[in-house]
């Protein structure tokens, strides 16, 4: 039954025994990348991977969270990340988007006295007024282009009534005038050709 659920590659290192104990303990030690020789070497190059992409859907404390697993996982190893490992990694510039880079200058003066704790709070805060920021500053966009919309929709109509008004505007005496004059060119114009 083990065997048969897991894939070939793994099957060759089960595929002799029959004691379903060893095979779970083999398989263990065959995934457990923090038990293999170059694995907790591969965790950590992972770790100093990762970047904070700034998105509307994402949030800094998922990517703290996810920098504090591999903390967690790396913990009993030989190569295990402590607090002011991750607290230099956050504040190496191209961890975290430009927009965080003046908080950033001003904790790396900070750097004795700051804990992971504290960063990672003031970072969360300062991201919070940053969406608040853009939130605001995309309203104040769709309103003015709402109101330039109306506006010119406006303009025209303002045009377009003008026209109108002054098709309208004629009085039925200078209708009749126009219409006497246009009968006095027929007429005229009938006359020569006789």
């Amino acid at each position: 039954m083990i065997i048969s659920s897991v894939s070939p590659s793994l099957q060759q290192f089960i595929l002799t025994l029959t004691d379903p104990a060893k095979m779970w303990a083999i398989l263990k030690s065959q995934l457990d990348s923090t038990k293999a020789n170059s694995g907790p070497f591969i965790l950590r190059n992972q770790l100093y991977q990762e970047k904070y992409i700034s998105s509307k859907d994402t949030r800094i404390s998922v990517f703290f969270a996810k920098l504090q697993q591999y903390q967690t996982r790396l913990a009993t190893t030989a190569c295990s990340v402590t607090d002011n490992d991750l607290i230099s990694y956050v504040l190496t510039q191209g961890t975290l988007p430009s927009q965080f880079e003046n908080t950033l200058e001003y904790l790396r003066l900070q750097l004795a006295t700051l804990s992971w704790t504290s960063l990672t709070q003031i970072l969360i805060n300062k991201e919070i007024q940053l969406k608040a920021t853009n939130s605001q500053s995309n309203i104040v966009d769709s309103t003015t282009t709402t109101a330039l919309v109306a506006r010119t929709n406006r303009n025209r109509n303002r045009k377009s009534n003008s026209k109108r008004r002054k098709f309208h505007s004629k009085s039925k005496e200078d209708l009749e005038l126009d219409n006497d004059q246009s009968s006095d060119q027929e007429r005229k114009v009938s006359k020569k050709d006789y």
